[in-house]
C-alpha cells in the first residue's frame, strides 16, 4: 500500500484549489428564508379564522387584519421565491451557453489567417 494513500483526506488532490461556497449558495439560502416566511404567512391566514370562530378577546377587525397580513406575506414570499429561482435558472443558462459558444478565433483559423 502506498503511504500517500493512507491519509483520511487526500490533500494532494486539492492542492492549489481554493475551497469556497458554490455560486448558488446564497440565492438558495434566500429562497429558504422566503419559504419560511411563506409558511408563517399561511399559518397566519389559517390562524385568523380560528381566532374569529373561537371567540377570542381580539376584535374581529384585528383577526381580519391578521389574516390579510398573512395572505400578503405568503403572496410576497412566493413571488420572491419564484424571482430568485428564475434568476438562478437564467444565470445557469447563460453560463452553459457561454461554455458551449466557440471561441471568437479558434487557434487553427488564427494560424491560417496569420500566414496569408
Amino acid at each position: 500500500m502506498n503511504a500517500a494513500n493512507n491519509h483520511v483526506f487526500h490533500t494532494t488532490a486539492i492542492d492549489g484549489h481554493v475551497l469556497g461556497a458554490p455560486r448558488f449558495t446564497w440565492p438558495l439560502f434566500a429562497v429558504q428564508l422566503w419559504l419560511q416566511a411563506a409558511f408563517v404567512g399561511m399559518s397566519l391566514v389559517l390562524g385568523a379564522p380560528l381566532l374569529f370562530v373561537a371567540g377570542s378577546s381580539e376584535s374581529p377587525a384585528a383577526t381580519l387584519a391578521l389574516g390579510a397580513l398573512g395572505a400578503a406575506l405568503a403572496v410576497f414570499a412566493c413571488r420572491s421565491i419564484a424571482r430568485h429561482l428564475d434568476r438562478g435558472e437564467r444565470d445557469a443558462e447563460d453560463k452553459r451557453a457561454a461554455a458551449e459558444r466557440p471561441a471568437a478565433f479558434p487557434a487553427g483559423e488564427l494560424v491560417l489567417a496569420l500566414h496569408r
